[in-house]
């Protein structure tokens, strides 16, 4: 693992909400993603709710699951005040929680936790706000990894020290290779892997192996093992 160490908390504040400004437009989840949750919390989840989507930016994804789940009321958190330019985004600190979320969520995904400098209090918050039987669903990619730390991207870690984290915190349930390419160069990420989804048929399969995984896009599903606590401050 490894983190960005900030002089201050504006520090961290300005940084998130710099790189926000420079890729408000920018989209990093995939509809085969978001399909793939939309149809395990159907199977799974009966009369859903409520859902958070943590870091959102502009807000694709809390608009995508609203529309594959029919109108659940699915809500986005971003720190930067961007956010209000969008429907059902706030602008919030997803380290924070709110009281009337607690035990009151059906799901909460996140492709931005890599934005976290305090992963541990995110993830444990995150957890306290399922309700008995709700899931939270983590992106992860080799951009999520330690080569990729910034001031703004200010947290990495691999897969295993990931599922290590989660396994602390949560109960990890399994997780579910989406795609498997070679993308390119850093910067064009993004769109080289929306280019090959829309090129290229996806095929869901579990992951066996992460050797020689070039690049590798996961969903990890995670539940609460821990009883319903009082709000964290």
């Amino acid at each position: 693992m490894r983190f960005y160490c900030y002089q201050s908390p504006d520090e961290y504040v300005r940084e998130q909400i710099r790189k926000n400004q420079k890729k408000l437009h920018v989209v990093a989840a995939s509809a085969e993603e978001l399909n793939l949750i939309a149809k395990k919390v159907n199977a799974e989840t009966p009369n859903v709710q409520f859902a958070i989507c943590h870091g959102v930016r502009n807000g694709w994804e809390v608009q995508e699951l609203r529309r594959l789940l029919g109108g659940v009321n699915v809500i986005g958190t971003d720190i930067a005040p961007t956010a209000s330019q969008f429907p059902h985004v706030i602008q919030a600190d997803f380290h924070n929680i709110r009281e009337e979320w607690l035990g009151n969520v059906d799901f909460i995904y996140s492709n931005s936790w890599d934005h976290s400098h305090d992963p541990e209090r995110a993830f444990r918050n995150w957890l306290r706000c399922l309700k008995p039987n709700g899931q939270l669903f983590l992106q992860w990619t080799e951009d999520h990894g330690e080569a990729n730390v910034d001031s703004a991207d200010c947290f990495g870690a691999s897969l295993p020290e990931l599922k290590d984290l989660i396994g602390r915190l949560g109960k990890l349930e399994g997780d579910t290779e989406i795609a498997q390419w070679s993308l390119p160069p850093r910067g064009n990420v993004y769109s080289g892997l929306r280019r090959l989804i829309k090129r290229h048929p996806v095929k869901v399969v579990h992951l066996l192996t992460e050797t020689g995984v070039i690049f590798v896009f996961l969903i990890l599903r995670v539940t609460s093992k821990l009883p319903r606590p009082r709000l964290m401050i």
